[in-house]
Formats: C-alpha cells, structure tokens, sequence
C-alpha cells in the first residue's frame, strides 16, 4: 500500500537581513532581527538554488513593508526558504504482514535552500566600497540556509531506516508525520539562532575579518555535508 502526503504547507521560509548602522548598540533592533514569515508561498515566483549571488539577483523594487520605514538602515535584505525538494512519500505495511500491526516507512523527503529574486532587495544607496561585503553578507546567509538543509536531509534519512508501528492506518500516518514536523521544528529553532548569531557578530558593526570568518567556515561545513546536497 503506497500513500504520498502533499508537503506544499511543508517549509521553512526566512528572511534575513543585513544592517550596518548600529555601531554599538547591544543587539540587533527589532526590525533587523531574523524571523520567520507567514508568507504563502508562491509557486509564481523564481526561485535560486544555491549558487554565488550577485547584485543582479536582488530584484524587489522596495523593501519588504515591516522594515520600509527604516530602508534607510538597510543595506540589503535576503528572502531565502528552505524548501522540499520532493514531496513526502511513505509507505505502509498492512497488518498481515506485522503480525497485526501496521508499520509505516518513510521512502523520500529532502530540502534544499533557494533564494527568491522578487523579494530580496537591495538598496540602490550602497556605496561601492561597501558592495563587496554587503554581497558577502547575504551569501553568508544563503550558505547557512542551504547548510541547514543539508543538516535536515542527514537527520530524515535516519528516519528512512526506521520503521514506525500502529494499531491502524492513520495513527502510523500520525506518527510519521509527526516525527517529520519535530525535526522540521528542530531545524527552524537552529536557523533563527544561527542566523542571528551572524549578525550579532558581522552586522552591528563593520567586521569584513569577523564576516570573513564566518564565510570561510560555512564554505567548509557546506564541503562537509556535500554527500546531502539535492
């Protein structure tokens, strides 16, 4: 008995942004701050897989609207997803089978990060000294983003080995899709601390050695984990 869950509603999707204004302030204004984003996603728009990004790629004509009224305070802003590259297929043993057990497999379920061109923006202000690391500040983000992708595809293939038992049908559809959304969990409250991290540390102030490090070992994590790469 084959079954497929449609994964449509099944994606992360964060926007980050970069602000190079609060030179010694303690944190990172509300408005700056990584967050999640209730935006539907948009099957419409083009999307990037990760690749070297160039100004060309920011497309939006204005800011995102929560932080229009400061655009004068952003260099740049990245809307990125972490999203399905397949949908979500499993498969079911029927009791006969599992000595009166139904035993649920989960056979296919992998993300990648894409970048969205049309609401992504860049503020046509930026001086051109500064071009180089602002773009370098946002690849960043973009690399942690497919970073965390490849984290979520190690941890679900885990899941691929193991096999989840019920007393029916839809309790093992239950259980499954309940372990899939905990490590979906998991992952969301990594990238929001991660991403914030970064720019706690290259973002309240000008730091290209701090940023560069930062570049540098996200480029080894993303070697690293290019067996989980889709």
């Amino acid at each position: 008995m084959s079954n497929q869950i449609a994964s449509g509603q099944r994606f992360l999707f964060i926007v980050v942004l970069l602000t190079l204004c609060c030179h010694g302030c303690a944190r990172l204004p509300d408005f700056a701050q990584p967050h999640l984003s209730n935006q539907p996603f948009d099957p419409s728009l083009g999307s990037i897989s990760y690749r070297q990004l160039t100004v060309e790629d920011f497309k939006a004509l204005t800011p995102s609207p929560h932080i229009a009224d400061h655009r004068h305070m952003i260099n740049a802003h990245s809307s990125i997803s972490l999203r399905p590259t397949t949908e979500m297929h499993y498969v079911i043993s029927p009791p006969q089978l599992n000595f009166g057990v139904y035993k649920a497999y989960l056979q296919d379920l992998s993300f990648k990060a894409v970048m969205i061109p049309e609401r992504s923006w860049w503020n046509p202000e930026i001086p051109a000294n500064k071009t180089a690391y602002v773009l370098q500040h946002e690849q960043i983000h973009f690399a942690l983003m497919e970073i965390a992708a490849r984290r979520l595809n190690r941890k679900l293939s885990l899941s691929v080995t193991r096999s989840i038992s019920g007393p029916d049908q839809k309790s093992v559809e239950q259980q499954l899709v309940k372990v899939v959304d905990e490590e979906i969990a998991a992952a969301q409250k990594e990238i929001l601390a991660e991403h914030t991290a970064f720019d706690e540390a290259a973002s309240l102030r000008y730091a290209p050695q701090d940023q560069q490090e930062w570049y540098n070992k996200s480029q080894k994590e993303l070697d690293n984990l290019a067996k989980w790469a889709r």
